[in-house]
């Protein structure tokens, strides 16, 4: 292999690696769970407090609009829950956790 073709090949991986990164993010739904510090108290996938229940597979129990319901008022499903109410968010961001949680299968 050439100087340049060395050169060449090392830009390609350095690009690579950079979108790599760049690209690979969390759901947002993921990042909001942290933010809101849902997991104080719940954990996902062996991470996380056990105060609340466990999350790791949420979606395999519960439907997406049972989620959205229980983030904007926990005391409809549970009136002894301890959980406060989320409702205070933006709705996208309810949607997103909504769609992170519903998703863990």
């Amino acid at each position: 292999m050439t100087k340049k073709t060395a050169l060449i090949a090392a830009g390609v991986v350095a690009i690579l690696i950079v979108a790599f990164f760049t690209f690979r993010k969390e759901p947002r739904g993921a990042l909001l769970f942290e933010r809101e510090r849902c997991n104080e108290c719940h954990a996902i996938n062996g991470k996380g407090g056990g105060v609340g229940p466990n999350l790791s597979y949420v979606g395999r129990r519960r439907s997406r609009d049972y989620i959205i319901s229980q983030v904007k008022n926990p005391k409809a499903h549970n009136p002894d829950s301890v959980m406060p109410s989320f409702a205070r968010l933006p709705e996208q961001d309810i949607q997103d956790l909504a769609d992170y949680l519903s998703n863990l299968k």
